[in-house]
C-alpha cells in the first residue's frame, strides 16, 4: 500500500542535503514523500531531480509561536 510521507524542515536545502537519501527510499519502497519547507530556485531544481512533490510555504523567522 502506497502511502504519502511528509518530509518537513525550515529550510529546503537542509531536506536536499541530508534527507536526499531518505527520500529516494521511500520512494523506491513505493511511498509518496512530500517535502515542505520553504524553496529558492537552485533547491527547487533538484528537488525537480529527485521527482519529489513539494509544498512551499513561508516561515517568518521573527514570528512567535
Amino acid at each position: 500500500m502506497s502511502r504519502k510521507v511528509v518530509i518537513a524542515a525550515n529550510s529546503a536545502s537542509n531536506i536536499v542535503i541530508f534527507r536526499q537519501g531518505l527520500i529516494r527510499a521511500l520512494a523506491a519502497a513505493g511511498h509518496q514523500p512530500v517535502v515542505v519547507a520553504p524553496f529558492d530556485s537552485a533547491v527547487s531544481e533538484r528537488m525537480e531531480r529527485l521527482r519529489v512533490k513539494t509544498a512551499d510555504i513561508h516561515i517568518d523567522r521573527s514570528g512567535l509561536n
